[in-house]
């Protein structure tokens, strides 16, 4: 009975470590999509600001 309650408590950590790893990459995916959308945005802002520089006289 003990040893089908070990078992039991090393798969349910396995879960909770399989849970966390998947959070984490999750949250790893949105922050790198989330600097990848600022960095962009900061780009087109700097070539709109540059052009506008250059366009008057």
């Amino acid at each position: 009975m003990e040893y089908n309650g070990t078992k039991q408590g090393t798969t349910d950590l396995q879960q909770i470590k399989l849970q966390k790893l998947r959070t984490i990459d999750i949250l790893s995916w949105t922050c790198s999509f989330f600097t990848c959308c600022v960095i962009c945005r900061l780009f087109f802002f700097f070539c709109g600001c540059f052009h506008l520089h250059l366009s008057q006289p």
